[in-house]
């Protein structure tokens, strides 16, 4: 009997370990709708169960991805924000108090419907893995796409200092981080703005709204 009691313990030892520490919020699943050459950022979260104290190390990779080569487009994890080139990677430890998430950047350069899904879990069990799925359903906007296609910026990659050429008159220009947060915003009067910035080195979104109509989307590298 001493046997099979054992046995039982070290079976739930062994569930215990393989469980996941933490909650999916709001789900696994983000589904948005937007226009051609937009732009949107969302995002999923991974809440701490606080049944523990331990802090959680969480690795993720991408399972599958039909993103077109036209969209621009990055992610970001708990403390960390990549190139679509990265596939795979380890978060920074979290707390009880704290969350991990996936969040996804999106330029969509095109109509079209696409997806990216990445696996998640507890360091060392890729075996017992939750996925979490991003699908975006682009349409195309309303906007004149002669004017989406002339909208440029140079340099680019820039050490700080960019022009955004051929914007409408009076749009309003906003840049915006890997994070999703708005760093730098301006009105140009013009068809031509020049930030002179001091921004940190990275990827960023310009994007060009007329009215309450987002018109273009441009990736910015600042080096």
């Amino acid at each position: 009997m001493k046997k099979i009691y054992f046995a039982l313990g070290f079976i739930s030892s062994t569930l215990s370990l393989n469980a996941q520490d933490y909650i999916i919020a709001p789900n696994d699943t983000v589904v948005v709708e937007l226009t051609s050459a937009t732009y949107t950022s969302n995002d999923i979260n991974l809440d701490h169960d606080n049944l523990t104290t331990d802090s959680l190390l969480l690795q993720w990779e991408i399972v599958e991805n039909t993103i077109p080569a036209d969209w621009d487009y990055s992610y970001c994890d708990y403390t960390n924000c990549y190139s679509s080139s990265v596939t795979d990677a380890t978060m920074t430890k979290f707390g009880p108090s704290e969350s991990g998430f996936i969040k996804v950047t999106i330029s969509a350069g095109s109509a079209a419907n696409a997806m990216i899904r990445f696996k998640v879990y507890n360091d060392g069990f890729p075996e017992n893995a939750d996925t979490l799925t991003f699908i975006y359903n682009s349409t195309l906007g309303i906007i004149d796409n002669q004017s989406i296609n002339y909208v440029s910026v140079f340099p680019n990659p820039s050490n700080g200092e960019f022009t955004i050429d051929n914007v409408i008159s009076n749009s309003q220009i906003s840049v915006i981080n890997s994070l999703g947060q708005i760093v730098l915003n301006a009105e140009s009067v013009n068809s031509k703005y020049t930030f002179n910035s001091n921004l940190n080195p990275g990827v960023y979104f310009i994007k060009l709204s007329n009215g309450r109509k987002q018109y273009a989307t441009r990736k910015l590298i600042i080096k």
